[in-house]
Parts: C-alpha cells; sequence; structure tokens
C-alpha cells in the first residue's frame, strides 16, 4: 500500500500541487501550458464542486499520454454532480450516461478542454484496488515501459479501428492486464518479492521493455485459447477464444470468441510487422494509421 501510494504521488505530480482560486470563468488557454498543468485546472474546476473527488486510472498511475482524460471517483451522486455542473462556468456536459453497468459523466474543462470522465465511488469500488494492483507490478525496472507500450498500441487509431470497443474487444485497462499475464508467465517475480534494488539502469530497462514488447506483440498474435487471469496459471483454457479475469474482484471482464481472438491476433501482427518496417519512424508522430488517436 505504501508503494501504490508513492506512485499516486509521483503520478499526479501537479495535480496535488493545484489550487483551486487559479481557475475562473474567464480562464483561457495558456501560452506554454503543459498536459499536467492543463489536467490540474481541470482537475480544479471539479475540486470547487467535489473536494472530495479522486482522480484514479492512468493519470494516477503516471501511465497517461498526452491529452488523455481525466478519470474521477466522485462521492456525490452524478444526478446532483450534473446540477451543480450546469451551473459551473468552468465546466460543460459532454454526456450522461446513466444506463451503463457503471454510470458515468463525460464533462469538458472549458478553457483546457480536457475530458473528464467521472463515475461514483460506491458504484466502481473497486477502481483503487485496481490501480494499487498494477502499481505493484510497476515496481519492476521493466513494467512500466512494457505498459506504456501496451497502451500506445491499444490508443493507435488503427487498432481502434480493427479492435472496436462497443463490439466487446479490451480496452487499454484489459489489455495492460494482459501485459501482466504475459509477465508472470515469463516467470518475472511476484511484485511482493521484488526489491527495487534490482532495477537495472534506465537504458537497460527501456531496451529490456522493447524486447519484452514485441514478446507481448508475438503471445497475442496466437489466438489460441487463453486464460489471462494473473490470479492462477491452473485453470483451464477455454475451449476457444480468450477470457480475461479482472483479478481484484475475480469478475470476467472480457470474453472474446474464436473470431474475436483471431481478430486480435491479426491486429498485433500487422502493428508488430509496422514495428519493423520503414514506418517505424512515424509511430507517434500522428501522420499514420497506426499512430495515437
Amino acid at each position: 500500500m505504501a508503494a501504490f501510494k508513492r506512485q499516486r504521488r509521483e503520478g499526479l505530480g501537479a495535480l496535488s500541487a493545484y489550487s483551486e482560486s487559479e481557475d475562473s470563468e474567464s480562464d483561457g488557454p495558456r501560452e506554454g501550458e503543459d498536459d499536467e498543468a492543463a489536467a490540474a485546472r481541470a482537475l480544479g474546476a471539479l475540486r470547487a464542486l467535489d473536494p472530495g473527488c479522486l482522480v484514479h486510472g492512468s493519470r494516477a498511475l503516471g501511465l497517461a499520454a498526452e491529452g488523455a482524460d481525466l478519470d474521477v471517483l466522485t462521492e456525490k451522486p452524478l444526478v446532483q454532480l450534473l446540477k451543480e455542473v450546469r451551473q459551473a462556468p468552468c465546466l460543460e456536459l459532454v454526456e450522461f450516461i446513466p444506463q451503463a453497468r457503471v454510470p458515468r459523466l463525460l464533462l469538458r474543462h472549458r478553457s483546457t478542454s480536457m475530458l473528464l470522465d467521472v463515475v461514483e465511488k460506491r458504484r466502481d469500488p473497486h477502481a483503487l484496488a485496481k490501480d494499487a494492483l498494477v502499481a505493484r507490478w510497476l515496481r519492476h525496472g521493466v513494467a512500466k515501459g512494457l505498459v506504456l507500450r501496451i497502451r500506445r498500441f491499444a490508443a493507435s487509431r488503427e487498432v481502434r479501428r480493427l479492435l472496436p470497443r462497443e463490439e466487446g474487444y479490451p480496452n487499454s485497462f484489459l489489455f495492460t492486464l494482459t501485459g501482466l499475464c504475459f509477465l508472470a508467465r515469463r516467470g518475472t517475480p511476484c511484485p511482493d518479492c521484488y526489491e527495487r534494488s534490482q532495477l537495472s539502469e534506465p537504458s537497460k530497462d527501456d531496451e529490456k521493455a522493447e524486447e519484452l514488447f514485441r514478446g507481448w506483440l508475438a503471445f497475442v498474435s496466437d489466438p489460441s485459447p487463453k486464460l489471462l487471469d494473473l490470479r492462477t496459471e491452473s485453470a483451464a483454457s477455454p475451449a476457444e477464444g480468450w477470457k480475461i479475469v479482472e483479478p481484484v474482484t475475480g469478475r470476467t471482464a472480457c470474453c472474446l470468441s474464436g473470431a474475436q481472438a483471431q481478430r486480435v491476433a491479426e491486429a498485433a501482427a500487422q502493428y508488430s510487422a509496422h514495428l519493423g518496417g520503414e514506418k517505424e519512424r512515424c509511430l507517434g508522430c500522428g501522420g499514420c494509421s497506426w499512430a495515437r488517436r
């Protein structure tokens, strides 16, 4: 738990230093403002309405790409918060999704255009525990580099086109779980037994993370039946397709048919081929379909 708290402090960065008084209705984009500062202002606008709201997910873990949404837990009922947002000059409603398994409120901070994805803490009671699980694995020197690469894969335009989440394909968190399962199957030590003193030099960690990422791409390029559950490797795999288990609750978070598993495998194989070709130079530049959206 202490390690998770340190991870949250590192991930939140500028968010924790924000003062709500710095924002105002007339506040506009600030020249030279970086992504962390913009996220801090967006969070501050929401905290003016709900001082106890908490950031979780990629922003809290230091895994967020530039411009990523802020995932926020609120103690307030969403209907009540929505009424207050309608009166707030700094925030606007993008979408209210009360019918979702976990109802959510999608807001935009007007002056930064930062999106805030807000859910009630009571409707997602395991959110912080899931963050803590990922944070434990990030103690491994190479795990963060691997997870960042996996999330970049999941966020790329072409992968999102090939594997639309509305059709049941994994989101970034579930792809992250497949990466942690991949590490576990390679015999990576349990995070509870891992000593930070074992970390190698950052440059070597980066090289190893790239090697692991290519290994993960090969792993998911194999469409054979898989049970991806960090809690155990002894359970039988499904007859076909993939089953991804959320290890905090034990809930099956994603079931892919054989055809869907094949499609994931094809997307991973294409991404791997892309990395190995001349297009490698354009990854992340926004100039090709494999770059982030």
